[in-house]
């Protein structure tokens, strides 16, 4: 269910030029040992919602770093 809700905040927000970012809560400094399997806490640390974040992140970092690359080549 939450990676669920991460999905869908994803898609309704990921365009509009007024969302800035995102605060997740709760985000524990121990990764390796943060949630997981069996944690109900609101934290998506190694459960399904830190995926769908990565996944949507990530589209960010390679559209940047394919951009940054055709200005350098001039397209």
């Amino acid at each position: 269910m939450q990676a669920a809700a991460y999905e869908a905040f994803f898609q309704a927000t990921w365009d509009l030029p007024w969302v800035a970012g995102a605060y997740w809560w709760k985000w524990f400094p121990q990764h390796e040992r943060s949630g997981g399997d069996g944690d109900d806490g609101f934290t998506p640390q190694n459960k399904p919602a830190q995926k769908i974040m990565a996944d949507w992140y990530l589209r960010t970092h390679l559209a940047e770093t394919l951009d940054s690359e055709q200005m350098l080549h001039g397209e």
